[in-house]
């Protein structure tokens, strides 16, 4: 079982990642939320997960920043970012932190 931190700043987005992997993903469990980049590095330190999705923008840390934080904690972490943004920028700047895919909102199931 493959652990997941989910980090965004909007209710329903984390709600929505959480049904989807919850109903889809039998091999992944959600182990926490946090509602910003800040509370996204303490939950990352205390629960070690194996993938974090987050937003990119954030209040208090954005996205890219908490994952360069977040990867000096456990290199091992795998990221995956959701966004409402198709910044070319954006997608660019998380390859070479190594995340592993990169969602535009609205999520679809498949």
């Amino acid at each position: 079982m493959y652990s997941v931190l989910i980090v965004d700043d909007e209710k329903l987005i984390k709600r929505s990642i959480k049904v989807l992997i919850t109903s889809y993903a039998t091999h992944f469990k959600v182990v926490g939320e946090a509602n910003d980049g800040k509370e996204g590095l303490s939950q990352n330190r205390k629960l070690t997960p194996d993938l974090i999705i987050t937003d990119i923008r954030m209040p208090k840390l954005n996205g890219l920043k908490f994952i360069q934080e977040a990867k000096s904690h456990n290199q091992s972490t795998k990221f995956i970012i959701v966004s409402g943004y198709d910044e070319f920028e954006y997608a660019q700047k998380a390859l070479r932190f190594g995340v592993v895919d990169f969602l535009l909102k609205p999520i679809k199931p498949d």
